[in-house]
């Protein structure tokens, strides 16, 4: 696919509801977009549903909601956990102009890939979602700092958002 983004690499790392959504929409205006997945179950998405459908090319029926959001992009899995999981990242960061990820704090950095090691490449641009780095570093300083939390569980849970 061509765009204004064309010749862009992604790594996606992202799992659940806004990281996704972002970067499906590079992908959509030209970037190549790999999506990072877990061996074994993958993004938890994929089990989203009703409503499944079966993927392209045949395959174990998926949630929807996983296709929508991961059209145009490849996908590889890897266990970050593992040496050669971090060999791959590196390597796959090595290439990459943007990275983006939704991690809880301090996880990518746990791994081992603080962002001085992943601007291998002067231009890699790292990104996270600003509301959820925002929310984040504000939790950090308080009560939640120990709790698993996403940005749409702080916003529920502070009263920003409704259904």
């Amino acid at each position: 696919m061509t765009g204004p983004l064309d010749g862009v690499v992604v790594i996606d790392l992202t799992r659940a509801l806004a990281g996704p959504h972002a970067t499906m929409l590079l992908a959509d205006l030209g970037a190549r977009v790999i999506k990072v997945e877990q061996p074994g179950s993958g993004d938890e998405s994929r089990q989203w549903g009703p409503p499944f459908a079966e993927p392209p090319g045949g395959g174990e029926p998926v949630g929807t909601y996983f296709l929508s959001c991961n059209r145009n992009k490849e996908s590889v899995t890897c266990d970050l956990r593992s040496a050669d999981g971090r060999e791959l990242l590196a390597r796959l960061a090595g290439r990459a102009d943007v990275l983006v990820e939704n991690f809880r704090p301090g996880v990518l950095d746990g791994l081992g890939f603080a962002v001085e090691r992943l601007r291998t490449r002067e231009s890699l641009l790292k990104c996270v979602n600003q509301q959820q780095d925002r929310l984040s570093r504000l939790a950090e300083t308080q009560a939640l700092a120990d709790q698993q939390r996403d940005a749409f569980t702080l916003l529920t849970s502070g009263g920003f958002a409704s259904a």
